[in-house]
């Protein structure tokens, strides 16, 4: 299956409960007629449960990743809970959302996204988000002073691109944005924008060559000295010695069921892992230079801003 497939799949898979059963039974399948002992096997059973208790976490286990109302779940989960409102009534998936070091990251990552995109607005500025998914960390902003800016959502997600245009109405800002479904390798956009935003694609991308491919396009997108934000999923001290992620920080208990979960359930592809090292590696050889690398509050989830040489 090659990445478009992949991520097509990923992106538009909902989880019905007779794939979801199977699916289930499947993975306690796997678990019982696995060699692991039988104290592993009971913790495996119990994390198993504790992610299917949920809508969120039954998602996860059938699609080995979220789709765009997802992760806009996650990203925006500390902010619905700080106003006070009951984000969900599953205590699990509470747990999940305040204790896995992906999910922690994750939301951190969005704040400097948005706080990045922020400080960058102007008069006439064109922005592109590949993919955007609900594109809330570009809706979301204030955009009060500013006049003849133009939004662009790209996306392979038709689901993704609806809500996102639904949000736009919402926000007051249909007239400034446009939604196109397109694929990331094929986009053919030419010195158009100031500023390029890109998270979430490359994780699913194992192969440098790959990676290097989608980053010429947005490259070839952007304007002189425009600018790419962008992240990267860093691997662990135990994968990789140039590991950024802050251990002191991160909850023991939270890190192991993370890591038992994706080891276990999910399509996990420690290759699609890279430290900043290796993405400024990357968008280097894209045509990018001048990196500002900014790590979230575990050092997980690492945005970079990279500017068209």
């Amino acid at each position: 299956m090659n990445i478009h497939e992949h991520y097509n799949i990923l992106s538009h898979k909902n989880v019905q409960n007779d794939n979801f059963n199977n699916t289930y039974q499947e993975l306690l399948k796997k678990i019982k007629n696995n060699n692991i002992d039988v104290i592993l096997q009971d913790e495996l059973i119990k994390i198993l449960d504790k992610f299917k208790s949920s809508e969120m976490g039954r998602f996860l286990i059938e699609n080995s990743g979220f789709n765009g109302f997802w992760t806009e779940y996650m990203c925006s989960y500390p902010e619905t809970k700080g106003l006070g409102f009951n984000v969900s009534e599953n205590k699990d998936e509470n747990y999940l959302m305040e204790n896995l070091p992906i999910a922690i990251a994750t939301q951190s990552r969005y704040q400097i996204f948005k706080s990045e995109i922020q400080k960058r607005l102007k008069d006439n500025i064109k922005i592109a988000s590949l993919p955007c998914g609900l594109m809330n960390d570009i809706l979301s902003l204030n955009f009060q002073d500013y006049k003849n800016f133009m939004l662009h959502g790209i996306d392979l997600d038709s689901s993704s691109l609806q809500q996102a245009r639904a949000i736009s109405l919402t926000k007051g800002l249909t007239y400034h944005c446009k939604f196109t479904r397109e694929d990331a390798w094929e986009i053919n956009y030419k010195n158009e924008y100031d500023l390029f935003i890109s998270n979430g694609l490359n994780i699913y991308v194992d192969n440098d060559e790959k990676q290097i491919e989608m980053y010429k396009k947005i490259h070839n997108s952007l304007k002189e000295r425009g600018e790419l934000i962008t992240s990267t999923t860093v691997p662990p001290p135990d994968y990789n010695v140039d590991s950024t992620w802050k251990m002191d920080k991160i909850n023991s208990e939270g890190i192991r069921l993370q890591t038992l979960f994706f080891k276990h359930f999910t399509n996990f592809n420690e290759n699609t892992l890279r430290t900043p090292k290796q993405l400024c590696s990357i968008l280097e050889k894209s045509g990018f230079s001048n990196f500002k690398i900014l790590p979230d509050v575990l050092g997980v989830f690492v945005t970079i801003v990279a500017t068209k040489s």
